[in-house]
């Protein structure tokens, strides 16, 4: 399964335990690979399939709504057969025995839940998906979930102390009574004996509403339980995966700030390292009026989305850490053919070269009307696209490239104090500069480096990024302004967060220690001063009185997730990961309802893009390759019904378009890797 597992408010545990397995198995049928999945309500499952009406909300949130949204229908597109109806799986089975209710026990799809319907679904349902899609073997999930049990006292393991949990008890019997009846509960099942595969722990609610008592003992009752379920279950080895507990409390303070970082601490301890991760889950809440179920917050609204992500979330963490094969591609659905994103985008950069560019000057016009030089802001949007054009058709735009790159010397003012590019060509010393064009420079230099390595565009990328640091002073406690001469007299987001990537890129080859120190400061003063409660970021502070000009543009938000996955692949350092996760799911509320696609003009937006395809590369997460695609699809369809007339606007087209043709090819996907030295979550 190629899709992912979204962590809920309990912990997903997946324990691997070798037994009754075929040793040394050459031919004949594979063993069936069991996963436990144990915690409370959540894990029970309270995802809305297809229920409407005035009691849910008019179906918002519901499965059945998600397939019909454009923007996001790719996502579940596997969820349904060729002839569209619900999918059940032959390899996929899973047993629930409910707390005294009859047993479930069949093929995955939908009513493995306490409701025993066939309108609700838990975490299960995309887990049991990612796990048949990564795994040759059959696939058999046996849940041990009841809700409103808590592990201080329900699920207490033996070495605690005190009081066994009763819940403990019965989820130990219940997985070895599934395991002595495989073949009764699934006579369709082809596998000959079974392996324990893996725990997966998703729980934490009740435990968070006793903050005197349990949320102090979370950590060593979790490590516990973890011990103590591998002894029972004879798997001293055995892989878990702890997801975190999800709940409308994302932002909260206090007894769930604690209980997330005792869930989070557990995984750390060194006798685990390597078979025991802890899964963020908290990005994965979405609003309570989209919701079908928008007065039940412990149970995430009932948002099929949320259900779905946990369940994806906690299958990619187990297929990680069981590595049988690498993990699934995202699902391409009802993306263009390869080759559509390559015509689309040579036909897009063929044609600014027939309408912009200047073979005299080896510049590009401002517009198809007004033919004077373009500003730098544009040239680094063109040159960007230059870049990406040339890693697919070299001989064509190398030597442009090369060219376009000196005819720039134009706008390099040498007899400033500090050298930096101006917004026109110059005389020198003339005009007010704006630090980000020269970040944008700065970044788009390092890529033709990375590419080329041609030593020019680093050193002139380096001089770049001395003049850009130049503009940090002390004023409001830091930050980059946005001109050099103070014109407008603010710091703005795009003057700090595209320094931090710059930063970071030259970091790679130059000065590391000092780069990534001056990435962490940018990024820690742009967060504190501009970034909002729903992670994305304002555009400017004014110095003099701290007023925060709120109007929010797609790249901001681009740079700052760009930066923070940067800091990421330098520092290894999970946080930065986290908030950048955090950033691409905010960045949903860009989403132009109309189009599916963002609604900000392409000079901003295609920024969001290339960071929603860095962080894929990084998580693997198909709504962010998704979402990439449908922008690049309707930025072409709209070039073809109306080619902007502006420069920036057609080599923005031009250059979403490639980043997609970079996605869909062996070439491009080889030169990601090295460039942002991507460490793969896969």
């Amino acid at each position: 399964m190629r899709h992912r597992i979204v962590l809920m408010t309990t912990l997903l545990f997946v324990a691997v335990v070798a037994r009754h397995t075929l040793a040394h198995q050459t031919s004949g049928p594979l063993s069936l690979k069991v996963f436990i999945l144990a915690g409370q309500s959540n894990m029970e499952g309270q995802a809305v399939v297809d229920l409407a009406g005035k009691d849910y909300n008019d179906a918002k949130g519901t499965l059945v709504t998600l397939t019909k949204d454009p923007a996001k229908q790719d996502l579940f597109k596997h969820l349904k057969d060729s002839q569209g109806k619900w999918r059940v799986r032959d390899d996929v089975w899973i047993r629930y025995q409910r707390e005294d209710r009859p047993l479930l026990a069949g093929p995955l799809t939908f009513g493995f839940t306490s409701y025993g319907d066939q309108h609700h679904f838990g975490p299960e349902l995309q887990f049991g998906h990612i796990m048949g899609d990564a795994l040759e073997n059959e696939v058999l999930l046996i849940k041990t979930a009841w809700g409103g049990k808590s592990l201080y006292a329900d699920f207490r393991p033996p070495s605690s102390g005190g009081t066994t949990g009763p819940h403990y008890t019965l989820m130990i019997q219940q997985v070895r009574e599934a395991l002595a009846n495989i073949k009764k509960d699934f006579p369709k099942s082809k596998a000959e004996g079974y392996e324990l595969a893996g725990f997966v722990w998703y729980h934490g609610w009740n435990d968070g509403c006793d903050p005197k008592h349990a949320v102090p003992e979370y950590e060593t009752n979790l490590v516990n339980l973890i011990k103590d379920v591998r002894k029972d279950l004879a798997a001293p080895n055995l892989p878990v995966v702890i997801g975190e507990i999800t709940g409308p409390w994302v932002q909260a303070t206090g007894e769930w700030d604690l209980l997330r970082k005792a869930q989070a601490a557990a995984a750390t301890h060194p006798e685990f390292a390597g078979n025991v991760v802890f899964v963020p889950t908290h990005d994965f809440v979405r609003k309570s009026e989209d919701s079908p179920n928008p007065g039940h917050a412990h149970h995430e609204f009932g948002n099929a989305e949320t259900y779905f992500l946990v369940g994806d979330a906690l299958g990619k963490a187990m297929a990680r850490l069981l590595k049988p094969q690498p993990l699934p591609a995202a699902p391409v659905a009802t993306s263009p053919p390869q080759t559509n994103f390559v015509k689309a985008a040579a036909k897009v950069t063929a044609s600014i070269q027939k309408g912009f560019y200047n073979d005299k000057t080896g510049l590009y016009a401002q517009s198809l009307t007004n033919r004077d030089p373009e500003f730098m802001w544009g040239n680094g949007v063109m040159f960007s696209a230059l870049v990406a054009a040339a890693r697919h058709d070299p001989a064509t735009y190398l030597p442009i490239l090369d060219r376009f790159f000196t005819s720039m010397d134009r706008y390099w003012d040498t007899k400033s104090k500090v050298p930096g590019y101006e917004p026109a060509p110059t005389q020198g010393d003339g005009h007010d500069k704006y630090y980000d064009d020269n970040q944008w420079m700065v970044i788009t230099f390092m890529e033709a480096y990375d590419l080329t390595q041609d030593v020019k565009y680093m050193n002139r990328a380096k001089e770049a990024l001395t003049f850009s640091l130049s503009g940090w002073d002390d004023s409001l406690s830091g930050g980059i302004w946005w001109h050099e001469k103070h014109k407008d007299g603010s710091k703005n987001t795009c003057a700090n967060a595209p320094a931090a990537v710059a930063c970071l890129r030259v970091a790679r080859y130059a000065d590391a220690p000092a780069n990534i120190d001056w990435a962490r400061k940018l990024v820690k003063w742009t967060a504190s001063h501009l970034q909002d409660k729903d992670a994305r970021y304002f555009d400017n502070i004014r110095v003099k009185d701290s007023r925060v000009n709120k109007g929010k543009v797609t790249y901001n938000s681009g740079l700052m997730l760009r930066a923070n996955l940067g800091l990421y692949y330098a520092t290894k350092e999970e946080p930065f990961l986290t908030e950048a996760r955090r950033i691409g799911a905010a960045a949903g509320a860009f989403i132009d309802k109309k189009t599916g696609a963002y609604g900000d003009p392409k000079r901003f937006s295609h920024l969001l893009v290339e960071a929603d395809l860095a962080l894929y590369r990084t998580t693997n997460d198909p709504a962010l390759l998704a979402r990439a695609k449908k922008n690049a699809q309707v930025a072409w369809s709209q070039w073809q019904s109306s080619p902007p007339k502006e420069l920036i606007e057609q080599a923005a087209i031009a250059r979403m378009l490639w980043l997609l043709v970079d996605q869909e090819t062996e070439v491009g996907r080889a030169f990601w890797a090295k460039m942002d030295g991507s460490v793969s979550l896969k």
